[in-house]
């Protein structure tokens, strides 16, 4: 069994930091920033992954250094970007919110912006701007990146095929968000049939993700402790039994790792996810699965700069 660098939870990420990197070239308009409730609330209501990285409160608890390699800073569309505007995210980006539904991603994301130049930067990429929305053709080809601005520091942006796509986070929905909304500056959080029989996952990923797949919404979060990093799991049921049979199937999913790197004789490599996978911790509270994993800031690092 190998573990990959593209594994099905911290890639996730990771992934927020590169998709925040493209995707927050713009933001501004009037009134007070919105609350993480109406954020969550503003995303199209669809089986969708909503990461969100609070940038602002990795960097109070000394907890961003690990981003500082990430491999997403040198990609040429970001080089370009910081170029032209001068924004850059280390220091500029307070934090994002994103979700990805289907080929689209949706971002909501704080920062210090130029207005002026990010609408500039539009134009000069074949896009234009009306009524305050911004829409101009993606670094990918063949897609496109709408943006506009809910406050003079918060902006709203989509990543698609389509044309001012991003006109979908308009609307405030009423939907309540399964659990409440989830605490920590890191986390991922999807509802159990994203995961269901995804190809994508690695082998290790795809035992998990088949056990995940029957819970109404997981999420997942990296936190800082007394021990160090530490990655949390909240797995919301339909009911008692149901998050029973859950920690049941995760429990013996770790131990068949367990069983696994013991008849090669390989120890656990806390730099990998071998590491992680075979800490975890489960226990229920009503129809909720909790677990828990130490996580090593090596890991972080290579897995942010692509060396995982």
């Amino acid at each position: 069994m190998k573990f990959r660098g593209n594994s099905w939870l911290l890639v996730l990420l990771a992934a927020a930091v590169a998709a925040a990197i493209y995707g927050v070239l713009y933001w501004g308009r009037v009134a007070s920033d919105p609350p993480l409730s109406e954020v969550l609330h503003r995303f199209p209501p669809s089986d969708a992954v909503t990461i969100h990285v609070d940038l602002a409160a990795l960097r109070r608890a000394h907890m961003g250094g690990w981003l500082e390699g990430a491999a997403a800073m040198e990609e040429p569309e970001y080089r370009r970007f910081v170029t032209e505007i001068g924004f850059d995210w280390k220091t500029d980006l307070d934090w994002v919110t994103a979700a990805k539904t289907g080929e689209d991603w949706y971002f909501i994301a704080r920062g210090r912006f130029e207005l002026d130049k990010l609408r500039s930067y539009a134009i000069a990429r074949g896009g234009g701007c009306r009524n305050g929305v911004c829409d101009a053709p993606s670094a990918t080809p063949g897609r496109r990146v709408s943006f506009y601005p809910l406050t003079p520091r918060v902006l709203a942006v989509s990543t698609s095929k389509g044309t001012m796509t991003v006109r979908n986070l308009e609307t405030k929905r009423k939907a309540d968000w399964a659990g409440g909304v989830p605490e920590g500056p890191l986390w991922v959080s999807f509802n159990g049939s994203v995961l269901a029989g995804d190809p994508a996952l690695p082998s290790g990923g795809r035992l998990f993700g088949k056990v995940l797949s029957e819970t109404e919404r997981t999420t997942f979060s990296v936190n800082g402790g007394a021990e160090g990093l530490v990655l949390t799991m909240r797995a919301i049921c339909k009911d008692t039994s149901s998050a029973g049979n859950v920690k049941a199937q995760l429990e013996g999913v770790t131990k068949e790792f367990k069983n696994y790197f013991e008849r090669l004789g390989q120890p656990a490599n806390t730099g990998d996810l071998s590491g992680v996978l075979l800490a975890g911790q489960f226990a229920t509270t009503g129809s909720d699965v909790t677990g828990r994993w130490p996580l090593h800031a090596d890991l972080l690092k290579r897995l942010a700069g692509g060396t995982l």
